[in-house]
């Protein structure tokens, strides 16, 4: 049997508070809870519940958008009991014998399951999770990745599954969730998202594509008592992300090992002069982005020809210097380093491109994705970039028309070691190719970009409103 005050709940909030109001009582009625712990997530009015012992506010200041994972884990991080139930703040525990109906069982957990749903009430349980608080730091937590809403539970259940625990249903009937329409889920989403289905399946691409591990950095926060049961923090910024801001200084001649760039970019028909630059005549400064920088050329060559000239700009150079996505490729980002030295106005992150663009909220005048070719890295890339750009902006597309390292497209493919490395787990061939990602995102997207240019390389603009 449980013992009591051995649980702690966790739960994240932002502004939706009527609904959490509503549900608290239920949580401090079971004695089996020893604390709450609810995250603040910027919400227009700070929370605090004075009356109510239990109860420990988190409160995070400097957070525009809802970002399930970082919130969840803060939670975590600051639980102090063995087990945790982590609930929405419209779930009520409707059993008082809740805890007595899910017993502790070593290496399992419990979690809501909205394929075995009976009603809507049920579908909507779907991210209540009861563990041990250790099974969930071993696996990392929540999925920093995921950073709007949707599949963020999924994705923690898989990953425990993985790890090798145990995966049981919660029973639905001892919680109940308070209707409320999916606009009130989305009302702290960034405005390209609209359609709750769809955002799933955009993160599950994600956390598929790129699966969370422990080894992964979490984003570190700077916690401070706040009055009692009370606590103001916010994050350490980009802690999670290995920055290094350019420097002043002698710049010698690059050396390059490829030259990927030359003969589409600014030799061939869609060279960059032609289209890019009357589009960005008129601007300064001018921010550019940059997914998959290698040993440096693009960037160069964008220094001094599209920033050149224009006080105030930058230009963010995204890689994470891996060989086939694993293994550290320090002889490139050497390459990199040496050849940017000297450029002051050149911001290098070393990190996996959908985090680095997820995390950001700067907005740009340019973006250059030459990353990932796998389609589904490629589409994700070009959704999460376009948030980040002003009306009038440029995007471009390397290898548009490009096709698998022996020239073959990925479903005609012979070579068996080539496929292996295209193929998911689940055995599914990953499409290889930039083509199909960029007419799949145009296609979402014509009402927002227009073409300037396509060919080996696919050359858009983002409309401004007179164009739309």
């Amino acid at each position: 049997m449980l013992p009591p005050h051995s649980v702690s709940v966790i739960c994240g909030v932002k502004d939706r508070t009527e609904h959490l109001f509503e549900v608290l009582h239920t949580w401090t009625a079971c004695p089996e809870i020893g604390e709450i712990v609810i995250i603040d997530w910027s919400s227009k009015s700070p929370l605090y519940f004075p009356v109510e012992p239990l109860v420990n506010t988190v409160r995070v200041d400097g957070e525009e958008l809802w970002q399930p994972g970082p919130c969840f884990n803060l939670g975590l991080q600051m639980a102090t009991k063995p087990y945790v139930l982590k609930l929405d703040a419209d779930v009520k525990i409707e059993d008082r014998e809740f805890f007595t109906k899910h017993p502790i069982i070593p290496r399992a957990f419990y979690a809501g399951n909205h394929q075995r749903a009976k009603d809507e009430n049920e579908a909507h349980l779907s991210g209540a999770v009861y563990a041990a608080r250790a099974d969930l730091l071993d696996v990392g937590g929540w999925n920093e990745r995921i950073t709007t809403y949707g599949y963020d539970d999924d994705d923690l259940y898989e990953r425990l599954m993985l790890s090798g625990c145990t995966r049981i249903n919660l029973n639905h009937k001892t919680l109940y969730h308070i209707p409320h329409s999916d606009a009130i889920r989305l009302q702290s989403q960034p405005k390209r998202v609209f359609n709750v289905h769809g955002e799933a399946m955009f993160n599950r691409s994600l956390a598929h594509d790129n699966p969370w591990k422990k080894s992964d950095k979490r984003i570190k926060w700077n916690v401070q008592p706040d009055g009692e049961r009370r606590f103001a923090c916010q994050r350490e910024k980009n802690d999670y992300i290995e920055i290094r801001i350019g420097r002043d200084g002698a710049r010698d001649i690059p050396t390059f090992t490829k030259d990927m760039f030359t003969d589409a970019a600014v030799n061939g028909p869609g060279n960059w002069k032609t289209h890019v630059l009357p589009l960005l005549r008129k601007t300064s400064p001018i921010h550019w982005l940059e997914v998959g920088s290698y040993e440096g050329m693009s960037a160069i060559w964008t220094v001094d020809n599209i920033l050149q000239g224009r006080p105030g700009s930058t230009i963010t150079c995204i890689d994470p210097w891996l060989k086939q996505w694993l293994m550290p490729d320090t002889t490139t980002e050497m390459a990199f380093d040496r050849n940017v030295f000297g450029i002051a106005n050149l911001i290098k992150v070393k990190e996996r491109s959908h985090r680095a663009l997820a995390s950001f909220r700067t907005r740009y005048h340019g973006i250059y994705i030459n990353g990932s070719h796998v389609e589904n890295d490629v589409y994700l890339d070009a959704k999460l970039g376009l948030d980040l750009l002003v009306p009038g902006a440029v995007m471009i597309f390397d290898d548009y028309e490009g096709l698998l390292p022996d020239g073959s497209t990925a479903q005609s493919c012979t070579d068996e070691a080539m496929l292996k490395r295209y193929t998911a787990p689940d055995g599914h061939l990953i499409n290889y190719g930039v083509q199909p990602a960029v007419d799949r995102f145009l296609s979402e997207n014509k009402h927002r970009l227009k073409v300037v240019y396509r060919g080996w390389q696919m050359i858009l603009q983002v409309k401004g409103q007179d164009d739309r």
